[in-house]
């Protein structure tokens, strides 16, 4: 179960990483476009035009770049539920483990940092218990 999201995830990332650098050779033809009008000191038709189409497909380029790194995302959420529920499987069954304090300092270390990160779209409000935003009055918080 693991094992085939992490083939998914590193597809993914191979995919985010072609995506990107086809968006680099993208913004580093608008830098050029962007120098040549600098140095003449006017904006051409033509360039206007070039400078249009480049700033489209850059945009369409980032959007993608975006969802595949959402879709990336969503699979390590997954990967990180599945053990957690392995965890706690365990836990249920009897097996006690014996958990030094260092270890149990460095598993909340790194629980803290790879929490859950919310990341919006523009124009989304973000949800409760989101950075500052209180709860509702009826909120009950689910005890793990």
């Amino acid at each position: 179960q693991i094992h085939d999201r992490l083939k998914g995830v590193y597809q993914l990332i191979q995919d985010i990483n072609t995506e990107h650098t086809r968006s680099v050779t993208t913004i580093a033809a608008i830098n050029k476009i962007h120098e040549k009008a600098r140095q003449d000191e006017k904006i051409t038709q033509t360039n206007k035009q070039k400078l249009k189409s480049l700033y489209n497909n850059a945009i369409s380029e980032a959007e993608t770049e975006e969802d595949l790194i959402r879709k990336a995302l969503e699979k390590i959420y997954e990967i990180r539920s599945i053990k957690n529920e392995r965890r706690i499987q365990a836990k249920q069954a009897g097996n006690k483990e014996a958990i030094r304090r260092g270890a149990l300092m460095k598993m909340l270390q790194t629980s803290a940092q790879t929490l859950p990160l919310w990341i919006g779209k523009s124009g989304v409000e973000p949800p409760p218990l989101c950075g500052a935003i209180p709860a509702d009055f009826s909120y009950v918080a689910k005890v793990v």
